[in-house]
């Protein structure tokens, strides 16, 4: 499958697109180890066999350090390359035949199922590869749920300066923007902001008793997405 080509280090397009097919069927953070060759060069001839793990386990949040490590049996003195694939497209060479591990920085990591790859043949081989391995690993670059409190809770006297606060899990840099229903539109408090929190002031007469409708987006810092989660809740003013 991982074949020489006129660009070092990648694999050629039609073969990109059956590996990424196999890599996506492997479950997230499994190891799908492939045999192709029954000899390692200055080996003994027996079937050679690869592996690759990744630690730590998936998901991670972009910006962690993941250890690759490869892993092999039919040959006696193993060398290993390894390749990633960013979601979406091909697979790029991202260190030359050397030690079994690599240390993956993933900040800046597009968020999204990436494949991870490795060859490996017997030091001092020509061979491209003895045998290779894929699998896949899961990166979050945006968060997954968000929330909202309010303090003092509902129901409050109209009038009150109320503290509304916003949370997020698995985003690296948050950043949050409150709303707030008036007469049946969503209007908002204010830009994208760090600030996990905002002051609503009741006493506006635009803010009638009775129930009120409060809510929040979160994103990570730099998302495309004009916001990831969002949740909603309900205040009551008596």
């Amino acid at each position: 499958m991982f074949k020489r080509t006129a660009t070092a280090g990648l694999i050629p397009a039609l073969v990109v697109t059956a590996v990424l097919m196999i890599a996506l069927t492997i479950p997230a953070g499994a190891s799908k180890a492939l045999t192709v060759s029954t000899s390692c060069d200055g080996a003994p001839y027996s079937r050679v066999t690869a592996n690759i793990s990744a630690s730590p386990a998936q998901p991670v949040v972009q910006g962690t350090a993941v250890l690759l490590t490869g892993s092999s049996t039919g040959c006696s003195n193993p060398e290993y390359k390894f390749f990633l694939a960013k979601p979406g497209h091909g697979w790029v060479a991202v260190t030359g035949f050397g030690g079994a591990t690599f240390n993956w920085n993933t900040t800046g990591a597009a968020d999204g199922i990436w494949g991870i790859g490795v060859w490996v043949r017997q030091i001092g081989s020509t061979k491209a590869y003895a045998a290779y391995a894929i699998a896949t690993h899961r990166i979050l670059a945006s968060c997954l749920s968000a929330s909202i409190t309010a303090t003092p809770p509902s129901p409050q006297v109209k009038g009150g300066v109320i503290t509304l606060g916003a949370s997020s899990t698995q985003c690296p840099s948050p950043q949050y923007k409150f709303w707030v229903v008036i007469r049946g539109h969503w209007v908002t408090f204010g830009a994208y902001s760090s600030t996990p929190t905002k002051l609503w002031n009741t006493a506006s007469y635009q803010f009638r008793k009775g129930r009120n409708t409060l809510g929040v987006w979160a994103r990570n810092v730099g998302s495309p997405h004009a916001y990831d989660p969002y949740a909603i809740i309900t205040f009551y003013l008596v």
